[in-house]
């Protein structure tokens, strides 16, 4: 790799933390309600507004040794840990919008596209643009979801707008994306499957399974990934959810992360009384009986499913296209 390429790179990683640490607002922040723009960052312990070297992405944590550098408060780990993350899935977005627009004007398909690589830079930057929109997106709502058992619908909403109207343009523009009948099926297939299936095991057993906003999100990863893409998220999603559930009991982890969950639940709950209309639950469930199986606490256990639906649409987005094609061989 010459000098240039790893300069790129660099700036990749660089502006993902950024917007790392910008995402970390909206993750403490969306759930309750407030702005992510005004006030300032600021400590949550102590208010004081935050030096301009403490926001630095990564570094400032490091060099305030994981504290306030007013209080002393301790800061959590998981403000550097999305904003590394953010850097390199950058880092990664890049890498593949480089690697796809090479191998397209390379290709046959490309010139019969009537696709002009005399855009240049755009037809690099775009989709790395548009894909770090979806991907920012999937992290917040990750970490909204495992904090609180809700996705944000100022997140997934507008995603589905972004995703379907980035088809309009960036497909015909680049070949990258998808185009847009996949992208307005995908969002109307996905999401209405998902609702289907939240309602009719609603209907046959008379307990909510998964929330509405997970829906949306599979709305926004159909828009964004187009209509092929939905049947292997569906099954790498349902496929990691289940090992991470069966993970928890061979370590024996099963009922802490139960009781953690539904200690989310009754916080969500309480403040649902107090006027928070995203909680679904009339209040904390009901401590289970010390002779029920850790399978049957499992079983009943409110596992986000979100953070592994955006797991999958991830997975999908860098390698989708070549296990579609390994599959196609197997099968085919």
């Amino acid at each position: 790799m010459d000098y240039s390429a790893s300069l790129l790179y660099l700036v990749a990683f660089c502006w993902g933390a950024i917007w790392g640490s910008f995402l970390n607002v909206c993750i403490y922040r969306m759930p309750a309600g407030r702005s992510i723009i005004r006030p300032a960052s600021h400590c949550p312990a102590c208010s004081e507004p935050l030096k301009a070297w403490h926001n630095i992405p990564i570094l400032g944590w490091v060099l305030l040794g994981g504290r306030c550098g007013f209080c002393r408060a301790g800061i959590a780990s998981r403000y550097p840990l999305v904003e590394s993350l953010m850097g390199v899935l950058s880092v990664a977005l890049l890498a593949d919008s480089l690697s796809r627009a090479e191998a397209t004007f390379l290709s046959d398909a490309g010139a019969l596209a009537g696709i002009d690589p005399g855009p240049g830079l755009g037809v690099v930057l775009f989709p790395f643009l548009y894909h770090f929109v979806f991907v920012a997106g999937l992290v917040v709502i990750t970490f909204i979801d495992l904090d609180h058992l809700e996705i944000p619908n100022e997140v997934t909403l507008p995603g589905v707008l972004i995703g379907f109207g980035g088809s309009l343009v960036l497909y015909p523009y680049s070949g990258a994306g998808v185009v847009w009948w996949s992208s307005l099926l995908g969002a109307l297939v996905g999401g209405g499957f998902l609702l289907a299936l939240i309602g009719g095991y609603a209907l046959l057993t008379g307990r909510e399974g998964m929330g509405l906003g997970d829906f949306k999100l599979m709305a926004m990863v159909g828009a964004f990934l187009g209509i092929q893409a939905l049947p292997l998220v569906l099954f790498a999603s349902a496929a990691q959810g289940l090992l991470y559930a069966v993970l928890l009991l061979l370590t024996g982890r099963g009922d802490a992360h139960r009781d953690q969950l539904l200690e989310i639940e009754a916080r969500e709950a309480e403040a649902a009384g107090a006027g928070d209309e995203h909680c679904h639950e009339e209040g904390p469930a009901e401590p289970a009986a010390e002779s029920e199986s850790a399978l049957s606490r499992l079983r009943s256990m409110p596992i986000p499913f979100g953070p592994f639906i955006a797991l999958a649409a991830i997975q999908w987005l860098f390698v989708g296209d070549r296990v579609s094609l390994w599959l196609a061989g197997l099968f085919g």
